[in-house]
Parts: C-alpha cells; sequence; structure tokens
C-alpha cells in the first residue's frame, strides 16, 4: 500500500535542505494508530552536512485520517519534550540518545524528523550536549520552517485552542478557607492531558507543582495560602496559574487572582480570569512546596509518555 499522495507533498525535497545535502534512502511502509490498523508511511532518510560532520535526518511522513489517530501516533512516540519552539507545532525531543523534532499538527499531518549524527553512513558515538551542538537552532528551525510551510500550504495548518474549563469554589486563602479551584478539559480525543500549575506575586513565581497526570482530563487544585513551614505569606493579592498540556502537545493555560488573609477577617472578590500562553517553570528553581496540613493534595504521578516537562528530567 503506498502513502497517501499528500504524504510527498509535505515531504521535504533536497531544494529545502543546505547545499551539499543528499537524499540516502527512500521507503514506503505501514504502521498503526488508533482506529486504522495500518497506515501508510513515507519514509526519507537525508544526509545534510554541517561544522561539526554529516548529519543523518530520518524523517517520517504520514496523513491519517482522524485528529484521534494522530494523537495515538503522536503518544507512541518513546521520547521525553525537553523544549517547544512553538507549543501549537512542534516538540524538541530526545528517542533514545538522539534528538526528534516532531511536527504534529492539531489536524491529521503527522512528521517525524529524527536526527542522527554521522561518520560516512554510520552514526558517531557522540554525547547528547555535543549533537545538540550540531542540531543548534539553525538547522532544526529550517527544518520546521519548511515544514509547516508545506504542511500550510497544503491546508493542514489550522490552529484549534485548547480550552481550558475553570471552575472556582473559593479564590481566598485564610485561617479558615483555601484556595479552591477545579480545571478541565472536555476534549476526550486528546486525554489524557498533564496538568501543572504554580502560585505567583508581582510576577514573580513563588513555587510551581509537578506534573499531574490526568486520565479523564481534570484535576482539582487546593491552596491553603501557607508556606513550607506553615506560615501564611504576607496578606495580600496572588495569582494561582493553572496549565495543562494535552496529548498532541499543544499547551494552554488560565490564571485566577486570589487573596492571602492572614487575619481571615478581609473581604475579597475575585478580579478575573484569563486565558495566557503556558509557561513552564524550572521546579529546581523554585522554593519549597507550600505547606499541606490539614490539606489534601493531589499527588503527582509520572506525566503521559512524551509530555514530561524538561525540567522534570
Amino acid at each position: 500500500m503506498s502513502p497517501d499522495p499528500k504524504a510527498y507533498h509535505i515531504a521535504l525535497e533536497l531544494s529545502d535542505l543546505p547545499a551539499g545535502s543528499e537524499l540516502f534512502s527512500e521507503s514506503e511502509f505501514s504502521l498503526q494508530a488508533g482506529s486504522q490498523k495500518d497506515y501508510p508511511a513515507l519514509n526519507r532518510e537525508y544526509i545534510i552536512p554541517t561544522s561539526k560532520g554529516k548529519v543523518l535526518i530520518v524523517a517520517v511522513y504520514a496523513i491519517l485520517d482522524t485528529k484521534e489517530n494522530a494523537a495515538v501516533a503522536f503518544s507512541r512516540y518513546p521520547v521525553h519534550i525537553r523544549e517547544h519552539r512553538d507549543d501549537n507545532l512542534v516538540g524538541d525531543r530526545t528517542f533514545g540518545d538522539y534528538p526528534r523534532l516532531t511536527v504534529l499538527l492539531q489536524d491529521r499531518a503527522d512528521v517525524g524528523i529524527q536526527l542522527l549524527p554521522m561518520k560516512g553512513y554510520e552514526v558517531q558515538d557522540l554525547k547528547q550536549e555535543q549533537l545538540d551542538a550540531v542540531l543548534s537552532p539553525p538547522l532544526a528551525n529550517l527544518l520546521l520552517q519548511n515544514v509547516v510551510q508545506k504542511l500550510d500550504q497544503q491546508g493542514y495548518l489550522r490552529s484549534e485552542k485548547l480550552e481550558i474549563e475553570l471552575t472556582v469554589d473559593s479564590s481566598r486563602a485564610s485561617p479558615s478557607s483555601s484556595v479552591l479551584a477545579r480545571a478541565v478539559v472536555t476534549d476526550s480525543s486528546v486525554y489524557p492531558v498533564t496538568f501543572s500549575w504554580s502560585i505567583s506575586n508581582a510576577n514573580e513565581v513563588l513555587f510551581s507543582s509537578e506534573n499531574i497526570s490526568a486520565p479523564n482530563g481534570s484535576t482539582s487544585i487546593t491552596w491553603d495560602g501557607k508556606d513550607s513551614e506553615g506560615n501564611f505569606y504576607p496578606s495580600g493579592p496572588y495569582q494561582l496559574n493553572i496549565g495543562v498540556r494535552d496529548v498532541l502537545g499543544r499547551s494552554e493555560s488560565t490564571a485566577i487572582d486570589c487573596l492571602v488573609e492572614g487575619s481571615g477577617s478581609e473581604d475579597f472578590t475575585l478580579a478575573s480570569a484569563y486565558d495566557s500562553t503556558l509557561q513552564h517553570r524550572n521546579p529546581t528553581k523554585a522554593k519549597a512546596p507550600p505547606h499541606t496540613s490539614g490539606v489534601t493534595w493531589l499527588s503527582p504521578v509520572d506525566a503521559v509518555p512524551g509530555l514530561d516537562r524538561a525540567s522534570s528530567e
């Protein structure tokens, strides 16, 4: 079975690559994803010269029947996300010892690009940081830009916002109350999702949570307004930021304004709830989690394969 002709339309040609690049091999094979027992994919291997030596690029191009099947295909990559150049289009991911630049559109186009160092036609034993230097932004961005341009030309570049439904049961933390919020992603085709949350004050992040896997697309968050020593943070306004990443690699966040009242006597009205772009936090730079005595906290579990935050590695 031959790949969908559109797979050839989104494939990189030598004219899209740096001068001196070669097409090393081309093949067709069948993969499985979701309700599709097999779907034909186009496999091309290119050799690209760089200042650090030759790089072999193994690229897979496929057109899937549904977004759900595309999500299954994406989740099968046995990799860990390191850094996203564009949260809604691409993940810079590791595959074994080598990075994979994966482009998965919110619709049906699936492009996986694995980059390997070459010595002649044999893979060198390079450490990750050395390979990263080879692939640092210019080459990786060139590949991304050219692939995205082709996807756009073929009508696959469609932005679908990941929606978070937020319910705030309490926006005040005091000796007699806690901040309580529930977040839900209603589109079950992108389950499981991964939530994370943080508390900030005047643009300073006080701490960030670990990833929380949510197979059913929802999570609940409780914050009692206290620090790791069991003391209330100073009375005043704070922000609870709730972020989510779905199985397609898209991310979104929402935030609420909340208030810490050390005496429990002040009044507070929820000021606003708004959408913003998810900002990944590095937990190694954050302060310890807040005091948890008498409060039920969700225990973070291993993030969904392929959706781990880089900083959790």
